[in-house]
């Protein structure tokens, strides 16, 4: 096995585990003030980076990169295109047979991140409730389409 090999199995250990504790709620997503870009701090001495961008390469809408930080330097970083070409993401997420793709994984790390980041389930269930709460008191007041006739 090459160093090359070695890297992108060990690229896709990193990113498995980072889908599987933000699939958990672990791991707290917070947004920066670049839309395409969310953080998640982690034990207190990193970061992770989770990154959407255009690729004009690619026959995908974007691509994604996951970085960590330490000390606002870069160690590492991962990007959706260059696993793709290996099947280390599948194995690394326990489904070597999978016919998901290293994009649809990032796709599942970003949205999962981007609804956790800005409280998406949360607030679905509010509106939910302000529908109910509208729909109720709708139902107790005249129709004002029959008054008029």
């Amino acid at each position: 096995m090459s160093s090359y090999e070695v890297r992108n199995s060990h690229d896709a250990e990193t990113v498995a585990k980072v889908l599987r504790l933000t699939q958990r709620n672990t791991l707290a997503w917070e947004a920066t003030a670049d839309p395409d870009t969310l953080i998640a701090p982690f034990k207190g001495e990193y970061i992770f980076r989770l990154s959407r961008f255009e690729d004009p390469d690619s026959c995908t809408p974007c691509a994604y990169g996951l970085s960590v930080v330490k000390e606002q330097r870069v160690l590492m970083s991962f990007d959706s295109n260059a696993l793709s070409t290996t099947d280390d993401l599948q194995v690394a997420s326990g489904s070597p047979q999978s016919k998901t793709t290293a994009y649809q994984y990032f796709e599942e790390l970003w949205k999962r991140a981007f609804f956790r980041t800005n409280r998406i389930p949360e607030e679905f269930e509010r509106v939910n409730k302000l529908l109910d709460s509208e729909l109720v008191e709708a139902s107790h007041q005249p129709d004002d389409r029959n008054a008029t006739r």
